[in-house]
């Protein structure tokens, strides 16, 4: 039996209790029902610990009433979180269809009225990202698959957000491709590294002016693009020092998104320097000889020294850092050379999405597991080298190879997880398997 229980309102917790037999044999009939999760990956499972980071600025002041009122109006309790968190990703996929059909260069070129949809959308998006966490404490049915499912989307929203705004500014990557692949390559960056930091510290590192905020920003700028229209963003310059341009000013647009994207890599490199060093001084003082789990991972976290539990010791947390880096520069160089923008920006996004997933794997149900994959490489040089710019046949093969991939990777972490939890393997059905868990209580 397996027993969710809420710490509070903001933290849930498996708790562990039999899943495997203690000598580690098991019935063929229970093994089966174990796909790619043995003893050790299972326990992994069980000690997962969630705990939802700060709330922001715009969160304390209207967000999560606002989330609170729509759960609490709108959704039956039958209504499975994910579904929520599945439907709104629905609604970022068909922004990008939109502007990738109109504006396939990001050139500006496609009508007003998709930029003004997009921002309909996309706050569509952000209601439904919020609104499943409060789902699910309000139906007691968080879990690990839970976070790793809004993690997903939450990814692919970041690379959206980053490929219309480039439209929404006329950047054009068919003249400026170094430009489009820089504000491109920086939401990855961005979300990558914090996925990283979060996946080692167990918490989402989050300040008080952060994604919420911005997304709300990037919502405006959608609107004030459907009553402008792109090119009407040239009409506001911005004044800077000749020795960044000779005329003295720049677009508002380059000066709006440069200025995000410099400030944005600055603080991720920096944040990435302060979590190594913790790390470094933690093992050097030999604080923790093993990772330990417990109930609580921020307990355990203060009496490892700063050691989170769900960690590994012996695995080096710079090499996780170094290899996401090392796939978002594959993916640069590979969407910067392209012959079809498209094809290859698009497998890009799909494939990142999917790196998140196997870095989140760490955290949830298995420490050591590999996040480079050699398939990743593969389909990044066909979809950049081999498809030329008006082979639609092969963009909608090679953009099928990497949706492929990334599918066998999630729904095997959903096979491994459903499987330890007593979960439906429906991961859009509410109702849990009778007889392997019942739910817990909320605390107040």
């Amino acid at each position: 039996m397996t027993i969710l229980h809420a710490t509070s309102l903001r933290t849930t917790h498996w708790k562990e209790t039999a899943c495997h037999k203690d000598d580690g044999s098991e019935s063929p009939r229970r093994r089966s029902k174990h796909v790619h999760a043995d003893q050790h990956r299972c326990k992994q499972v069980h000690s997962y610990l969630h705990t939802s980071p700060k709330s922001t600025v715009l969160e304390r002041a209207f967000l999560e009433k606002y989330w609170t009122f729509m759960v609490n109006t709108f959704c039956p309790k039958w209504l499975a979180p994910n579904l929520i968190t599945t439907i709104g990703l629905c609604f970022v996929i068909a922004n990008v269809s939109l502007v990738l059909h109109y504006s396939p260069e990001l050139d500006g070129s496609a009508p007003n009225w998709v930029y003004a949809l997009c921002a309909v959308f996309f706050w569509i998006y952000q209601t439904m990202d919020g609104m499943d966490g409060k789902q699910a404490r309000r139906t007691g049915t968080g879990s690990p698959l839970g976070e790793v499912v809004d993690h997903g989307c939450d990814a692919f929203s970041a690379c959206a957000y980053a490929t219309i705004l480039c439209d929404a500014f006329a950047f054009d990557a068919r003249t400026n491709r170094l430009l489009v692949c820089v504000i491109t390559s920086c939401a990855r960056w961005n979300f990558g590294l914090d996925t990283v930091t979060s996946t080692y510290q167990g918490l989402l590192p989050i300040n008080d002016f952060d994604a919420q905020e911005i997304q709300i920003i990037c919502q405006i700028m959608f609107l004030l693009t459907a009553y402008l229209g792109p090119n009407g963003w040239n009409a506001f310059n911005v004044p800077v020092s000749s020795g960044v341009s000779q005329s003295g000013t720049i677009p508002f647009g380059l000066f709006f998104m440069g200025g995000a994207s410099i400030v944005s890599y600055w603080t991720r490199f920096m944040t990435v320097v302060r979590t190594v060093s913790k790390r470094r001084q933690v093992k050097n003082e030999k604080v923790a000889e093993e990772v330990i789990r417990r109930k609580s991972s921020r307990a355990q976290t203060k009496k490892n020294g700063g050691l989170p539990p769900h960690w590994p010791q012996d695995r080096s947390l710079a090499a996780v850092y170094v290899t996401v880096v090392f796939i978002e520069v594959c993916f640069f160089n590979a969407v910067y050379h392209s012959k079809n923008f498209i094809a290859a920006h698009i497998c890009a996004c799909v494939m990142f999405t999917e790196v998140m997933v196997r870095v989140m794997q760490i955290r949830v149900s298995d420490p050591k597991f590999r996040v480079f994959n050699w398939t990743h490489a593969v389909v990044a040089y066909v979809a950049s080298q081999v498809i030329k710019e008006t082979d639609d046949v092969g963009m909608g093969a090679i953009i099928a190879v990497a949706l492929a991939s990334f599918f066998y990777r999630f729904f095997h972490l959903v096979a491994q997880v459903t499987a330890c939890l007593g979960l439906h393997p429906n991961i859009f059905v509410i109702k849990k398997i009778a007889g392997n868990h019942k739910k817990g209580k909320k605390g107040h």
